[in-house]
């Protein structure tokens, strides 16, 4: 009644604002305000204070009461909860870290992030309680406690605590986000770079927008992207409404011409190819997928994480500034590249099978090359030598403009490995002249674009260039009890995916529901 609330007790533990220890196991109603405490709950200071006590509205608190303050209950979701605060979820009779008493129920309490207890005395408590004492003598939680900051990490209390975090911005990060939070779940993205979008990105070094990364919407030849309504339409199911994208892609109708050891041949190249009509991949994601939810909003920029603590209920991420983030569940988006050369440490490390099947991927090194000329003088699609030159404006309407790209990879990336921008430009410009017969020289007008992906620290290359099928469904399985998740377009739910944003999207949808329906066996209650 009031600012009255319940103060549960199991024994005769202090009552917020009144004297005496009151009739054992009794529980008795205080001011809220009394509750408020001071102090710190990382277990430090003299006194041992700054703990509340336990208060419980029941099942379903008064819409007064929100937002539940420290050691309030019953929440459902840390949206109940004021801020710098989560909601603790407790399978009954689980003790509340930072929090005086006890309650035998399945209330869940609004507890300090990363809360480490408080009380009296000085010490660590043992595995799967999350709380150490207070006093003099500040403790830290175990590895396996379930909540507060793994060992390692020392006093410092996690500041940060969401439903799932995701690593990587990526096509598959961003497309799992976006399935999680469509379904009430919280979730952080934590992001290495300034923007998002991974792979993904859009340039205008010529006066319009072009793929930096991706380019192409396209899958096996016999098994066409389409739009919606057409029977291979992948991009509605990925963002889960209707996507007419019929107005912004285009189908392949040229004709590839192929030059290899000083021999040429044309052969059609019309049947599996898209292309963006004044479009780019990254307008897709950003239109179809970050906006709907403002998953920007959920995005941790410049944390490139190096740290993975999990067990089998909680996971930790470490960016290399310190910054700490807590979760429920854990997806991995990151490159193959980036887990082959250990830029990220799990603890415990990862199961033998997962180490074997990221070992035995090969990662393609890639580049990116635009050239501008006065004319065009070249073919539609051109292989020259593994290397791929094809016409940017078939995406484009855009008169008077003549922009062809170089796309580079796998083995005959290696050859432009430490080469200058400006030496990367020549040898193609003497390439496109052995064919054309110097057209190339005279035609260019000195403008060009390089994108060195294999030059870029959070990637370390373009995609996959080949793994075998064991390795990709090995990375597949959860690990740590279904803590820990992959996902990417190494990773794809089926073959006809590998490499594409599509089929990293595809990756990330299967995760999501993965992490969704392992979350909701754990807690039934907040699904």
């Amino acid at each position: 009644m009031g600012n009255l609330i319940c103060s549960q007790r199991r024994g005769t533990e202090a009552v917020a604002g009144c004297k005496g220890s009151g009739i054992s196991g009794k529980d008795y109603c205080t001011d809220r305000s009394s509750n408020a405490g001071g102090g710190n709950t990382s277990g430090g200071g003299s006194s041992g204070g700054g703990s509340s006590n336990l208060f419980s509205y029941g099942g379903s608190p008064p819409q007064s009461a929100f937002p539940l303050q420290r050691c309030e209950g019953d929440c459902d979701s840390d949206s109940n909860c004021a801020q710098g605060l989560y909601c603790l979820q407790r399978d009954g009779g689980d003790p509340v870290p930072g929090c005086n008493g006890s309650d035998d129920s399945r209330t869940d309490y609004c507890v300090p992030r990363g809360s480490t207890g408080g009380g009296s005395g000085g010490g660590t408590t043992g595995s799967n309680t999350g709380s150490t004492g207070g006093g003099s003598g500040g403790g830290t939680t175990d590895t396996n406690t379930g909540s507060g900051c793994p060992r390692q990490l020392g006093t410092e209390a996690c500041p940060y605590i969401t439903d799932v975090i995701i690593v990587g911005a990526g096509s598959a990060g961003l497309i799992a986000a976006n399935d999680l939070k469509m379904q009430g779940m919280s979730v952080t993205i934590l992001e290495a770079s300034s923007g998002y979008g991974g792979r993904v990105q859009k340039v205008a070094p010529f006066g319009f927008y072009m793929d930096a990364g991706a380019s192409w919407a396209s899958t096996e030849s016999t098994r066409g992207v389409g739009y919606f309504g057409h029977p291979n339409d992948v991009f509605t199911p990925l963002v889960n409404r209707n996507v007419d994208v019929s107005g912004y892609t285009r189908r392949d109708l040229g004709i590839a011409y192929y030059y290899e050891d000083g021999y040429s041949y044309r052969e059609d190249y019309a049947d599996s190819d898209f292309r963006w009509i004044d479009y780019t991949y990254w307008d897709f994601l950003n239109d179809q997928v970050v906006q709907p939810y403002r998953l920007q909003d959920n995005i941790v920029n410049r944390c490139v994480v190096n740290y993975i603590w999990y067990d089998n209920q909680y996971a930790w991420a470490i960016c290399s500034d310190g910054r700490v983030y807590e979760s429920y569940n854990i997806i991995v988006t990151v490159s193959i590249a980036i887990l082959q050369q250990n830029s990220i440490q799990f603890e415990p490390q990862l199961p033998s099978n997962h180490r074997n099947a990221i070992s035995n991927y090969v990662f393609g090194r890639g580049l990116k090359v635009a050239l501008e000329f006065r004319a065009k003088f070249y073919y539609h699609i051109i292989w020259k030598d593994g290397i791929m030159f094809f016409d940017e404006m078939f995406g484009h309407n855009i008169p008077n403009k003549h922009v062809l790209t170089c796309f580079i990879y796998g083995s005959a990336a290696t050859t432009f490995q430490g080469m200058s921008n400006s030496a990367i430009v020549q040898k193609l410009i003497n390439d496109l002249n052995i064919i054309y017969g110097g057209q190339a020289s005279s035609q260019f007008k000195g403008n060009y674009y390089v994108k060195h992906w294999t030059n870029e620290p959070y990637v370390r290359g373009a995609y996959v260039e080949d793994a075998p099928a064991w390795a990709m469904r090995a990375m597949q399985q959860p690990v740590g009890g279904g803590t820990l998740h992959f996902a990417g377009e190494g990773i794809p739910v089926d073959a006809d995916g590998w490499g594409y944003v599509h089929g990293a999207g595809q990756s990330g949808k299967r995760a999501a529901y993965e992490v969704r329906t392992l979350y909701c066996r754990r807690f039934p209650r907040n699904c």
